[in-house]
């Protein structure tokens, strides 16, 4: 049996929407509304995937919001929100508050 293992690419729409220079968080949840049900399922599920693997880090917050988290932990955090956010109704993710500045 083969796993599916996804990608960083599979959920960098999700991610989008937190860059620093296009930061549109609400313009998230009306996306992943209009998707089809099963779109949504597989990001949510490659992204609890991604987390539970700890395959985003410093380099993938750097990568989606064009900003240097404070360390990796931070790093992680932001990843761990913009989840709940996007698939718990939790809220929305400050990219300040993770950032080096």
């Amino acid at each position: 049996m083969t796993f599916h293992q996804p990608q960083y690419s599979d959920i960098s729409f999700l991610l989008l929407y937190f860059n620093a220079n296009a930061y549109d968080p609400e313009q998230l949840t009306e996306d992943l509304a209009s998707m089809p049900a099963l779109d949504q399922e597989k990001a949510n599920t490659d992204m609890a995937f991604l987390l539970s693997e700890h395959r985003l880090g410093l380099a993938e917050f750097h990568t989606a919001t064009s900003c240097t988290a404070k360390d990796g932990v931070f790093a992680r955090r932001f990843f761990e929100d913009v989840y709940r956010f996007a698939f718990e109704n939790g809220e929305e993710p400050d990219i300040s508050k993770y950032w080096n500045r």
